[in-house]
């Protein structure tokens, strides 16, 4: 099964208690599970997000300088997400990412994430891993017969699942001085995974 991820940002804003010329975010995941079992062919689909990024300039690639990290928590500690089980209350969220207090004031263009590698060569590891009967595997499927299968990626474990400015409802993120952002990843896994062979 290979990933070519679409996603979808959604934000809005709060006051916050933040410093002088800089802002703050939260960053949510969420994806409607619309082919999720028995309906469709996949029990879960099991991502590890090891960084958020965001960008001011619309045209910067993954060498750029100046990718300001949203949820610096998972650098640390990557968060292992399973993008067809929403939690048990209903609520179409499935994770709280991260956040931050200290981003720079601006218009962010872009977003990225940046999965982990399945078999990296070191760095920090999730708690836990449901992909584990696999190996060193840190993003799989696992469909409607409970047969686990590797989710293969192309670059998004280097230069992230990139969100352009096209897929950011609303245009740009603003941030401003003192201000929040509540930025939601809208991940459509239905739609990302393509079967091979």
């Amino acid at each position: 099964v290979a990933a070519a991820m679409a996603l979808m940002i959604s934000c809005g804003g709060s006051p916050s208690s933040s410093g002088s010329g800089m802002g703050s975010a939260t960053v949510s995941i969420s994806d409607p599970p619309s082919c999720a079992a028995p309906a469709g062919n996949f029990k879960s689909v099991f991502v590890t997000i090891r960084s958020v990024q965001a960008h001011l300039s619309a045209t910067a690639d993954g060498g750029a300088g100046g990718w300001q990290e949203l949820a610096p928590q998972l650098v640390t500690q990557p968060v292992q997400v399973d993008l067809l089980n929403l939690p048990q209350s209903g609520q179409c969220l499935l994770a709280q990412l991260g956040s931050t207090s200290s981003l720079p004031v601006g218009d962010y263009q872009q977003i990225r994430l940046i999965l982990l590698a399945n078999n990296p060569s070191g760095g920090p590891l999730p708690t836990s891993n449901a992909c584990a009967s696999l190996g060193q595997v840190f993003n799989c499927v696992v469909d409607k017969n409970n047969n686990f299968a590797m989710l293969n990626l192309s670059s998004e474990a280097i230069t992230g699942l990139k969100v352009p400015p096209g897929q950011i409802l609303g245009g740009p993120i603003r941030v401003a001085a003192g201000q929040s952002v509540d930025i939601n990843v809208d991940f459509d896994a239905c739609n990302s995974l393509v079967q091979e062979g």
